[in-house]
């Protein structure tokens, strides 16, 4: 292919598009890898546009392990979520479960519910 390397993930906005029955991504972890999708569902829940630093978070290309507040271990599991006194609100997600690699979780000095 030509204009898209199919080794990489999809962009984050093709991912999203899990409304569409006929072009749902989600499920292929290598086209939409899950701890991307569980990132991009905590920040729609956590009011991510209103964040103070959102940095690459709507990156579509960008590796989320790059994201402002987001450490991942060598084989791309978040490890931590590092988002305090950030402007978040909003409730959190549910698919915070997803990240199973996950030791930290720091939230504080936000308005999450």
């Amino acid at each position: 292919n030509l204009f898209y390397d199919v080794n990489l993930p999809a962009p984050l906005s093709l991912c999203a598009l899990r409304a569409v029955e006929a072009f749902d991504l989600e499920s292929n972890p290598k086209l939409c890898p899950p701890q991307r999708n569980a990132l991009n569902d905590f920040f729609d829940e956590a009011k991510g546009g209103d964040w103070l630093n959102d940095s690459m978070w709507q990156d579509e290309y960008a590796s989320y392990c790059s994201w402002n507040g987001v450490t991942c271990d060598g084989t791309d599991h978040v490890t931590k979520l590092k988002l305090s006194t950030n402007g978040l609100s909003g409730k959190l997600s549910r698919s915070i479960a997803d990240l199973t690699s996950l030791e930290e979780l720091d939230l504080s000095n936000n308005d999450m519910k």
